[in-house]
């Protein structure tokens, strides 16, 4: 889904618009991103009951957000199943101070493995303010512990990991996960049977397959 607000250089000038979008009750397998964002403005994102599949970023911000363009991203009962972070910000050389990124994550799964951060930064040079602007708030939600918080990937090629000490973080837990069954095997596979933190409920966190049926 690629979401283009405002779309004309009048509109652009007269007003810094805002815009929200909810995905509620879906499956995204095997594309480049979730939803790119070609905004400006301050946004609203919100997933529920989301499930996203070998695919890549689950929400992709083509700028950094600048001081009046705040970004909420809210998700609830959501898994990530693969190479998947959940917001990519491509940040460039001019970047100003960047605007709050708020992030709450309540009862999902985030199952990006290795090499793979929650957070994917690009750019040329490592972009830490824009780190210092993240806040994660939430509670119930696990992920993989061999994935980065936050990667800052160069354009041309390499990654590495990135101190996230700066980063306001709660209701998160590293825990290894146990699914139901393989990726390929539909949305009921993507249950998790088993996991390893205690959490504040007795049910399962992440995507409820029977509503995606």
């Amino acid at each position: 889904m690629r979401w283009v607000h405002p779309t004309g250089r009048t509109e652009r000038e007269l007003i810094l618009p805002s815009g929200r979008l909810r995905l509620t009750d879906c499956t995204i397998r095997g594309l480049g991103a979730g939803i790119e964002c070609r905004t400006l403005g301050a946004l609203v994102v919100e997933a529920a009951n989301v499930l996203a599949v070998d695919s890549g970023p689950l929400i992709v911000l083509d700028h950094c957000p600048g001081a009046d363009e705040p970004i909420a991203v809210r998700l609830l009962g959501v898994t990530l199943r693969g190479p998947s972070p959940v917001v990519e910000c491509r940040c460039g050389p001019d970047m100003g101070p960047p605007g709050k990124v708020r992030i709450e994550a309540a009862g999902c799964v985030l199952a990006t493995g290795p090499g793979t951060g929650l957070l994917s930064l690009v750019g040329v040079e490592p972009p830490t303010a824009l780190l210092g602007a993240v806040e994660w708030t939430g509670q119930g939600s696990l992920m993989s512990p061999e994935a980065a918080v936050a990667v800052w990937r160069r354009p041309a090629g390499g990654a590495e990991a990135l101190d996230d000490s700066a980063v306001s973080i709660a209701g998160l837990v590293r825990s290894e996960v146990e699914f139901a069954g393989q990726p390929n095997e539909g949305p009921e596979a993507s249950r998790i049977t088993r996991w390893q933190a205690p959490l504040l409920s007795e049910a399962p966190p992440g995507v409820d397959p029977t509503r995606l049926r």
